[in-house]
């Protein structure tokens, strides 16, 4: 039965969910203050010099997973060039680049054997990045907020107006999600006297003899497809 505590409880879980999100999302685009930091630095310190491609190098990283082993490629090319004082230098960087190339490239004066590409893609992309993939996850986390809160009022509406129905479980449904369809998910089928049916998703395999069980569920008093079907016990 739905009670204001299951509410409440729900509403619990579901915060903690939402902070845990945000605070990871955060993190992450704390991660991208060091590339902002060193992109403003080589904007406005960075030294313009030109270099030679003298070497290059593949850096092959093998993986598994689900069984299958996978090998992802990382090209570096190791530049020769002359910093402001004329001394010959050397610096890697990760670019697929052909011996003998010559490329622009940009340093900071105490860090001269670490250059960049001169473009703004490689300054600033240390700083894109992590704020990029931090910024999607805090959106992702507000639009669960926002969903769990629609959500919320739906259940306090049915509470306070919802028609309480008596239904039977008349089937038990399984079904494949997830990549491969690897997740098995399990859902009871409830049916009403007047042969109405609803759905309520669980998470383990129900209990055999589920079917033809009596549950006492809320319905919205104009949309029949809002209502809160409880599941606890009949898995």
């Amino acid at each position: 039965m739905l009670t204001e505590e299951i509410i409440q409880k729900k509403k619990s879980k579901e915060n903690i969910t939402f902070w845990i999100i945000l605070f990871v999302g955060l993190v992450i685009g704390l991660l991208a203050y060091p590339g902002y930091q060193r992109g403003g630095r080589l904007s406005k310190r960075g030294i313009r010099s030109e270099a030679t491609v003298e070497s290059v190098r593949v850096e092959e990283k093998r993986t598994t997973r689900n069984g299958r082993s996978s090998t992802s490629k990382t090209h570096y090319s190791m530049l020769k060039y002359r910093d402001a004082a004329g001394l010959d230098q050397k610096g890697e960087i990760s670019y697929n680049g052909e011996v003998g190339e010559r490329v622009k490239i940009l340093y900071l004066p105490e860090e001269v054997n670490k250059p960049v590409l001169d473009s703004f893609f490689a300054i600033w992309a240390p700083f894109i990045f992590p704020l990029g993939f931090s910024s999607i996850i805090v959106i992702i986390a507000l639009w669960i907020r926002s969903f769990n809160a629609k959500r919320t009022a739906e259940l306090y509406e049915l509470l306070r107006n919802g028609l309480t129905k008596k239904i039977r479980v008349v089937g038990i449904k399984e079904s494949r999600t997830g990549k491969k369809n690897r997740r098995t998910v399990y859902s009871l089928i409830g049916e009403d006297e007047d042969g109405n049916k609803y759905t309520s998703e669980i998470g383990s395999i129900p209990r055999e003899d589920a079917v033809g069980e009596e549950v006492i569920i809320k319905v919205h008093y104009s949309n029949s497809s809002i209502y809160y079907f409880p599941y606890d016990g009949y898995f």
